[in-house]
């Protein structure tokens, strides 16, 4: 949460996300975004990148951008003119 609120209060965008869990025996394991840090990052476009699994190795990271982790951002369609870039 916090890089959003610093982005915020620095007027900068988010250009990149990363979640990562340590796990007990101390490996840092990739999570993908879930849909309220994709909800938060989608204010900041549809070319922020986020981190996925790069294979099934879960210490690795594959980066792709917010729109093709969620290419069907349900706010395109409800209000484009509030979301450029996304429709």
């Amino acid at each position: 949460m916090e890089p959003y609120c610093a982005a915020s209060r620095l007027d900068r965008r988010n250009v990149a996300s990363v979640c990562m869990h340590r796990a007990e025996d101390g490996r840092h394991l990739v999570l993908s975004p879930c849909g309220i840090c994709r909800e938060r990052l989608a204010g900041h476009g549809p070319d922020v990148l986020v981190a996925v699994l790069a294979s099934s190795d879960p210490t690795a990271i594959r980066w792709v951008t917010l729109r093709g982790a969620l290419p069907h951002y349900w706010v395109a369609g409800a209000f484009p003119e509030e979301v450029p870039g996304w429709v």
